[in-house]
């Protein structure tokens, strides 16, 4: 707990929500207050959101108050501690309005967004060339949500719902101009639901499947004695790239700017990932559906049989999200991308699938989290990570348009669609 000037605050380091009352004490520090010469102590809650953009010369500050909120907890000649003591314990409560934003902070190269909600404490120190005394305190805010609430639930007790797999696949060779194309496929399986919940085990499942360009089953075997089957399917999570992302679209007076973050990294240690594979199956010809032409070429016995080689790894992990739900305001919105990236050899073979995820808190009352205390002393305050989830460094991609107010979503539509990824598919299964 925060104490200066003979002030101290006591709030438990909850996620609060929207919605809700925000309860605590203040602690006043009578001979303390005395030498700080303060006559009275408010408490105060406010949160706001401001965004900031520079283009060339030009800068665009735009201010927006959510909530502005006071109370009276002590005045000098009404209350004082018992006899004997010189410390006094007032309670509080404040209300936090239904349907705020969450605490968020963003930051890239000329530009910034944030959502800041927090309590000060001020102790009132009348006359000229005095200055009040003040603590502030960050909050992390989340809006409720009974929905998520219940996702979240299913979730921590071992999801048995339905599933759902987004897919890319591509044809790739290993010389840049010559030899023949090898098919690769990557798959990500997820639960069946409208939105991730944070601070709940997610399961995950990834599944890697190549095949290589057709060949005779004597030179494969040949071939495959001494060295990996080209494309070889990556044999551990090192080998991949599975990583959450966060596209912000932020509005500043007449500018708008759109742009991309790396969030965290979902399979980093300490997430423990099972490994199961590579397996590899020689699949004859005559069971691949071909092209007639094809077929007559692939006529032979024994070891002059053609075929491919198909090979398969599968790798599942839980994670847990701790970020800032997804959400939209006039100036900041908030949405985020499962980037899923898979490198072969030779040059630009890199199978990538994209599928985009909605985030909400899971959250429906005001719940404990041991790592604010450490956050709380941070000058704004994004939500916390939790153990599970390595944050990386940020990799970031922007782009700014001039528009009238209130068009920066009208913009990031055309850029979120530009941005689509190709060949990816996305299919429930039951």
């Amino acid at each position: 707990m925060e104490s200066k000037y003979g002030l101290m605050l006591h709030l438990t380091p909850i996620l609060f929500v929207a919605g809700t009352t925000i309860e605590g004490e203040v602690e006043l520090n009578f001979t303390e207050l005395q030498e700080e010469q303060i006559d009275e102590v408010h408490i105060k809650l406010r949160g706001s959101v401001h965004t900031w953009i520079r283009n060339d010369e030009t800068s665009f500050f735009e201010y927006t108050s959510l909530v502005r909120e006071n109370a009276p907890i002590w005045s000098r000649g009404t209350v004082y501690p018992t006899p004997g003591t010189h410390l006094l314990r007032v309670p509080f409560s404040l209300n936090l309005p239904a349907g705020l934003p969450p605490s968020f902070h963003f930051r890239a190269f000329q530009r910034t967004a944030s959502v800041r909600y927090s309590i000060q404490l001020v102790g009132v120190r009348p006359g000229s060339f005095r200055i009040n005394r003040r603590i502030r305190r960050p909050l992390a805010v989340v809006p409720t949500d009974p929905a998520g609430a219940l996702v979240s639930s299913a979730l921590r007790l071992g999801w048995l719902g339905p599933w759902r797999t987004a897919e890319c696949q591509d044809k790739i060779r290993k010389g840049l101009l010559w030899g023949d194309y090898a098919h690769v496929k990557a798959e990500l399986t997820l639960p069946a639901v409208d939105v991730l919940t944070l601070f709940a085990p997610i399961p995950l499942t990834i599944t890697v499947t190549t095949t290589t360009a057709p060949t005779k089953h004597r030179d494969a075997e040949s071939s495959t004695s001494s060295k990996p089957i080209f494309p070889a399917p990556p044999a551990a999570p090192t080998d991949l790239e599975l990583t959450l992302h966060r596209r912000v679209h932020i509005r500043a007076k007449v500018f708008a700017a759109t742009c991309e973050q790396l969030v965290v990294a979902l399979h980093a240690p300490p997430v423990h990932v099972d490994v199961e594979g590579p397996d590899k199956e020689w699949v004859s010809a005559d069971t691949i559906e071909k092209p007639e032409t094809d077929k007559k070429g692939a006529k032979g016995d024994g070891d002059g049989e053609k075929g491919v080689w198909v090979q398969r790894v599968t790798m599942r992990l839980a994670v847990s999200l701790a970020c800032p739900p997804s959400f939209a305001i006039d100036n900041i919105k908030n949405d985020y991308f499962v980037r899923l990236k898979v490198p072969f050899a030779g040059i630009g073979n890199t199978l990538v699938l994209q599928l985009p995820v909605r985030i909400s808190s899971g959250i429906e009352h005001a719940r404990v989290h041991p790592d604010l205390d450490v956050l709380a002393q941070l000058p704004t305050l994004d939500l916390p990570r939790r153990t599970g989830i390595t944050p990386i460094a940020s990799g970031m991609t922007t782009r700014t348009e001039r528009c009238a107010p209130g068009d920066v979503f009208r913009v990031s539509k055309t850029v979120v669609r530009s941005a689509a990824t190709a060949n990816v598919s996305l299919y429930h299964v039951a």
